[in-house]
């Protein structure tokens, strides 16, 4: 049975996990950009994580994705985020499956319908997002649950050498 848990800013456990699946190397080029072709990602500590989540002056709303009451990966919206590209009624969404033994059991799908009710509580029309061109996976997850290509940022992230898009999608809420 999949659930969800919302983060509290002041849960120092919560920030250790999440910046486990931030340092974990087969998954966190998949949600953390690398825009220096020179350096490999840099690790975070939970204290940053926690420290940049407490102190943002954006709405966020995030959530651990829990499986049978495991902790398997994090979901999230936001309000008035940076790389948003359309209206102000939007909402930038994001999700790690950070625990790999779960990836690929459907869980992104379930989190994304959670995540797209959370939005629609709190009144945004449209959710965007961003995928970097490679991430195959997760584009074929996207659209096929209705997100629409809004555009490339080309030579957005760098991975294993080379420089990749940022896939922007859309998906305005019924």
């Amino acid at each position: 049975m999949i659930t969800f848990q919302f983060i509290h800013p002041e849960d120092k456990t919560a920030f250790e996990l999440l910046a486990q699946w931030d340092n974990n190397l087969s998954i966190a080029h998949l949600h953390r950009p690398n825009f220096d072709p020179n350096k490999p990602l840099p690790l975070v500590t939970a204290e940053q994580l926690q420290l940049a989540y407490s102190t943002r002056k954006t709405d966020k709303w995030s959530y651990f994705i829990c499986a049978n009451g495991v902790k398997v990966g994090v979901v999230s919206i936001e309000r008035h985020f940076f790389a948003l590209q359309s209206t102000m009624d939007a909402a930038w969404m994001s999700i790690c499956i950070g625990e790999t033994a779960y990836q690929g059991r459907g869980i992104g799908k379930q989190a994304l319908c959670f995540i797209e009710e959370i939005a629609k509580n709190h009144g945004f029309k449209t959710i965007e997002l961003g995928v970097f061109a490679y991430n195959h996976f997760a584009k074929v997850l996207y659209e096929r649950s209705g997100y629409e290509q809004l555009c490339f940022i080309h030579d957005f992230v760098y991975y294993e050498g080379q420089s990749y898009a940022d896939i922007r999608y859309i998906k305005h809420l019924k």
